[in-house]
């Protein structure tokens, strides 16, 4: 292998490198994994200078190199059995300087149109060569593009006092606001417009009614306090209960009763 020189080269991300070689006994393409193990993908055996077998190896590793390419890219990259053709175009190629049929590629046509081809050998040999380079694109291929899609559950389980909690909340929160025009959505229709400690402490326990807590428990607590809760009187007069007794003085007399 020493006589042999690269000359085209392709790096997997894993480290495996794909390499072109050629020197005047022929041309190899071989494998090189990340932990040095060599695979020979294809080759030919044609006494030659280097520089012409240079030219026939670049031109057959070429398009492999390009859909390694493509895969690393993002594409992923397949190919079928129905995707080889043997002795392509063998029909149109003529006859040798004896009358031979010339000798022509056999290929292999990837999913995105990138043809691999080998033209030295048996049929059989071609075909194996074309098989093993798709091959190897295909695989890395579909190790490069696997699908990495997670699917993520974003459902928030509560525990159960949190959840009665919150469920609480939001059927207080539909009452309240579902029908506005509905006073008894609010303070259960009890609440009073008049502004009185008697109608602070009307107000307040209906408010209670709806409340969620103690922080709003103590919120509500302070309808009863201010201005409000010092008012003792209506525009009807003094505030009394109906079985208080009279607040007012009775009417005095000079003459002894």
């Amino acid at each position: 292998m020493s006589s042999y020189r690269e000359v085209d080269s392709f790096t997997a991300d894993d480290g495996t490198k794909y390499v072109a070689l050629a020197g005047g006994g022929g041309t190899r393409i071989r494998k090189i994994a990340a932990d040095g193990t060599e695979t020979l993908l294809a080759s030919t055996k044609k006494d030659t200078s280097r520089s012409t077998n240079a030219s026939t190896v670049q031109r057959q590793f070429e398009p492999f190199k390009k859909a390694l390419e493509t895969a690393k890219g993002g594409t992923s990259l397949s190919y079928t059995d129905d995707d080889i053709t043997e002795n392509e175009g063998q029909d149109t190629a003529g006859r040798g300087f004896l009358g031979q049929k010339k000798d022509v590629a056999s290929t292999v046509t990837l999913s995105d149109g990138t043809k691999l081809s080998a033209s030295y050998g048996k049929t059989g040999d071609e075909v194996r060569t074309v098989r093993r380079l798709a091959d190897e694109v295909a695989n890395y291929s579909s190790l490069i593009n696997k699908d990495t899609t997670e699917t993520t559950d974003d459902t928030t389980v509560l525990d159960e006092t949190t959840d009665t909690a919150l469920d609480t909340v939001e059927d207080i929160s539909k009452v309240t606001f579902t029908n506005t025009d509905d006073i008894s959505n609010y303070y259960d229709n009890t609440v009073t417009s008049d502004f009185t400690a008697a109608g602070a402490q009307t107000n307040m326990e209906s408010a209670l009614t709806t409340s969620v807590g103690e922080a709003e428990d103590d919120a509500i607590s302070n309808m009863t306090k201010g201005i409000k809760g010092n008012v003792l009187t209506t525009a009807q007069g003094l505030l009394s209960g109906d079985d208080e007794e009279d607040l007012f003085r009775k009417k005095r007399s000079l003459i002894g009763s």
